[in-house]
């Protein structure tokens, strides 16, 4: 895999600040081999994995919602990339997807609001990219409230649409594959962490 194909090199990041669920926390590998990390080496910056087990966007029952852990996002002035990684979670407490006018972290859609405006406050300059769940063992399946994660993946990329942010759809990221890039059909390998960082900077160059 050769990683950094299309990194810009005039491109520089004080920090790579990670913001999500356990995927992102890059559970089930070393913390050099994560695609946070992999991506922070190549722009020579230091790397903040804020990722929690168990978090999701909602608070819907019962969820432990990523707003409440925004308090814990470092404040900077100066040019940061941000990643934010989340909704696995959601998809199996059944929360609602919400749209892209709601608010509050009732829903998937209200929280990431609430999410990305708060770290744009905190670091002004910083570049935010959204980055969908994967596609895991759950595949296409339904939960309780008969949504996809495809359906919460959408969801999170509308909220990226609307609000001009920038976004990666994971879950439609083509090659992908579920074997070879998870530990565990729902976390990433080390070669999956390699998939994803590649994604991201071949797409934002």
């Amino acid at each position: 895999i050769k990683l950094g194909i299309g990194v810009n090199k005039s491109d520089s990041y004080k920090m790579v600040v990670s913001f999500g669920d356990s995927i992102a926390a890059g559970s089930g590998v070393p913390a050099e081999d994560t695609y946070q990390s992999m991506i922070a080496n190549l722009y020579g910056a230091e790397v903040k994995n804020l990722g929690y087990g168990g978090f999701s966007y909602s608070s819907h029952n019962g969820g432990a919602s990523l707003t409440t852990k925004l308090d814990e996002f470092p404040s900077s002035a100066d040019r940061c990339l941000v990643l934010i990684q989340a909704g696995t979670n959601d998809f199996t407490l059944n929360a609602p997807a919400g749209l892209t006018t709601s608010n509050g972290n009732a829903t998937v859609s209200g929280a990431l609001k609430e999410i990305v405006t708060t770290i744009k406050s905190k670091m002004p300059y910083s570049d935010i990219i959204i980055l969908s769940p994967i596609k895991n063992s759950y595949g296409y399946s339904l939960n309780k409230r008969k949504v996809s994660l495809e359906a919460y993946s959408k969801a999170i990329m509308n909220i990226a649409s609307a609000y001009g942010y920038k976004s990666q759809d994971l879950f439609n990221e083509p090659g992908f594959n579920l074997y070879a890039h998870t530990c565990d059909s729902i976390h990433l390998s080390t070669d999956g962490h390699y998939f994803v960082a590649n994604a991201i900077l071949n797409r934002y160059r």
